[in-house]
């Protein structure tokens, strides 16, 4: 497979356990909310997006146990 990447595309890779993560409610993170962090933040640093991602995930499961491992990879595309 290969995926043309133009000037300052970011590619995010990441475990099942960002979407899945669970709050007090059992309820998920979710990939909604997870793409709503990348949509508002895409054309910032990478090291801030991926802050931001782990921030709203810690908030939001803060008062329940992490039951999953997570990975998160973010790398932007910089064509010279």
């Amino acid at each position: 497979m290969e995926i043309n990447l133009d000037n300052n595309d970011i590619v995010v890779c990441y475990s099942d356990g960002i979407p899945e993560a669970k709050n007090s409610k059992l309820e998920d993170f979710g990939y909604e909310r997870f793409e709503n962090i990348l949509q508002q933040n895409y054309n910032k640093h990478i090291d801030i997006i991926s802050n931001e991602i782990m921030r709203e995930l810690s908030l939001f499961s803060k008062d329940s146990h992490q039951h999953d491992d997570i990975t998160l990879i973010i790398f932007r595309w910089n064509k010279n």
